[in-house]
């Protein structure tokens, strides 16, 4: 499937026009899943490899959550941005607590 996608896209002539139909107001939620790709060893900017990966702060999209692997590899960390209003919401949820530490 991925192999199909990268074909279509290089085959546009006019790639600024290929645009997501996503709308992350709150509504819609979208997941990302990143935990198996091998991130920590792939790129050295002359300081060695990262030790984490993550996405910066003006990567605000309301609803969308980004999964990967520990630098161990022993779990999984969950990144997510929402709603001040929600997140006060889900922090009070007992079953989400369960999964989250601080």
């Amino acid at each position: 499937r991925m192999r199909s996608i990268i074909d279509w896209i290089e085959q546009q002539p006019d790639k600024s026009l290929i645009t997501t139909s996503i709308v992350y107001n709150g509504e819609n939620f979208g997941i990302t899943n990143v935990s198996k790709f091998q991130k920590y060893n792939l790129i050295d900017f002359g300081d060695g490899t990262p030790t984490k990966q993550r996405r910066n702060r003006e990567f605000v999209l309301n609803g969308f959550y980004i999964v990967q692997s520990t630098e161990a590899d022993d779990g999984i960390e969950v990144y997510f941005s929402l709603q001040t209003e929600k997140l006060k919401i889900l922090e009070q949820d007992p079953e989400f607590k369960k999964f989250t530490f601080s």
